[in-house]
């Protein structure tokens, strides 16, 4: 065991060094009664997230595959301000899923801003999948796009900007600022 804390650089609590020193297995360990404590208390700051991004923006948790944790990015992408974005253009180069001319010759096609906020991107291509998988308007969309001859890559990178494009508007709805309390 000191081989594997020294290898790691980490160090093991005292009751599972303990209850290795007498059993010899993990497999047999029951976990003590406060790491329960932590997993209520993660519980409950999930909670506390969900009430404070239902407050700051309703319109964007309402959208199709966007959760707690992906309008919380999304917000935290957006600022403190998000009319300071001009445009929905503006938010999609922002979040890296504007369009990029990558054509060479005769081939006419587009990449995806490698700049950009990279987590606002990954919460884009999350909700994406999200859609692809259970959203019956995405999955026609999709369909249609891949008869069109669009590869899986090209078909998310335009579910991508069409994202970019849903999150701007619900970012920017009109709506009565009020200070959220955060106790």
């Amino acid at each position: 065991m000191v081989q594997v804390e020294h290898h790691f650089g980490v160090r093991f609590p005292q009751d599972y060094r303990d209850f290795l020193s007498t059993t010899g297995s993990l497999s047999e360990f029951v976990p003590p009664a406060d790491d329960f404590l932590v997993i209520d208390a993660l519980d409950e700051v999930d909670e506390h997230l969900s009430v404070l991004t239902a407050a700051a923006a309703p319109e964007l948790v309402a959208l199709f595959g966007v959760g707690t944790e992906t309008a919380g990015q999304l917000l935290v992408t957006a600022g403190d301000n998000p009319e300071r974005l001009r445009s929905e253009a503006a938010f999609a180069a922002l979040c890296g899923a504007a369009p990029v001319p990558a054509s060479s010759g005769r081939t006419d096609r587009h990449r995806l801003s490698r700049g950009g906020d990279r987590q606002a991107n990954r919460t884009l291509h999350m909700i994406a999948v999200v859609r692809m998988r259970y959203c019956p308007r995405t999955r026609a969309y999709v369909a249609r796009r891949v008869q069109q001859g669009l590869t899986k890559k090209d078909i998310i990178r335009c579910l991508k900007r069409f994202m970019a494009r849903e999150v701007y508007h619900a970012l920017n709805q009109p709506r009565a600022r009020h200070a959220i309390s955060t106790t």
